[in-house]
């Protein structure tokens, strides 16, 4: 159906937990979601899995595992919800991050939206091989960057732009503009679990709600 990569525009402004209740917020329409880990330093989404983690998605991209060998199902409302989160010490990430594996990355991307509705992928700020390879793979491209931060918002749409992504959307965290997405901050939570799911009718999730029907033309 369609493939979109969620790119910081720094670090720590909220790109994991923004992919993920995304994805969660997905499921209510009944959808099959794929999240895919782009943010191979600081693993983010790992902490967003009960359990172990088996191949990881530094391993899947390194071609040591297949992509479903690799996926971790989380529990939602409706549809289903996978995520192959990267979990791994430095030597697997500096092979993962190779231009031959960065480029499988791209590839697992486009397979992954033959068995999905929607395929997402969290990104770290464009700089990064795998980064790239999202970006320039991905259907739709959704900058999140913090309000207040002007600076960080450009410098990342200026990367994109030369890299031949034009007119990304832009989602602030935390405040209200006339030409952006906006998404409050989550309610706090056992990092592993997703409330947008459960608790349809809170701000933030009526604000994720809202990125949703905007970026893939739903109706929740």
């Amino acid at each position: 159906m369609d493939s979109l990569a969620l790119v910081g525009a720094a670090g720590g402004v909220g790109t994991t937990r923004t992919t993920l209740e995304l994805g969660a917020t997905l499921t209510r329409a009944e959808l099959s979601v794929i999240i895919l880990d782009g943010a191979y330093t600081t693993q983010g989404l790992a902490d967003h899995v009960s359990g172990s983690i088996g191949p990881d998605m530094m391993a899947v991209s390194c071609d040591e595992a297949t992509l479903p060998e690799g996926l971790i199902e989380i529990d939602t409302a409706a549809g289903t919800l996978s995520v192959c989160p990267a979990f791994g010490p430095f030597d697997r990430l500096a092979q993962a991050k190779a231009p031959t594996n960065a480029r499988r990355f791209g590839e697992l991307i486009e397979s992954a939206t033959s068995e999905s509705d929607v395929v997402l992928v969290d990104c770290p700020p464009v700089g990064a091989n795998q980064a790239i390879a999202a970006v320039t793979t991905a259907e739709q491209v959704l900058v999140v960057t913090p309000a207040g931060r002007p600076a960080s918002r450009l410098r990342a749409i200026e990367r994109l732009a030369d890299l031949g992504v034009t007119d990304p959307r832009v989602v602030v965290t935390g405040e209200h503009t006339d030409d952006t997405l906006c998404v409050g901050p989550p309610t706090e939570t056992d990092p592993a679990v997703t409330p947008t799911a459960d608790a349809e009718t809170s701000p933030y999730a009526t604000e994720i709600a809202m990125i949703a029907r905007e970026l893939f033309s739903l109706e929740l």
